[in-house]
């Protein structure tokens, strides 16, 4: 993984984010907590606030998030 892939910067924190791929879009559905015209809907992106002003803090807080996320991608598939 190249490093600080993944990565995003939003109002001066940095976000890990990642595209769910087509096939398990369906797996991933946005719930109540979410704005109003996206509730129900398939989600196309995960992305969370590792909480950090420091890139290369945000670099090394990815790695656990985006292996979870690639665990869960891989259980959808095999549903």
């Amino acid at each position: 993984m190249r490093k600080y892939q993944y990565l995003r910067k939003q109002f001066s924190k940095w976000y890990v984010e990642m595209f769910i791929p087509k096939d398990v879009q369906h797996h991933f559905i946005h719930g109540e907590d979410s704005l109003p015209h996206l509730r129900g809907k398939q989600k196309t992106k995960l992305s969370k606030c590792l909480h950090t002003y420091n890139k290369d803090l945000a670099d090394i807080r990815k790695l656990d998030i985006l292996q979870e996320w690639k665990l869960e991608i891989r259980a959808a598939r095999q549903k």
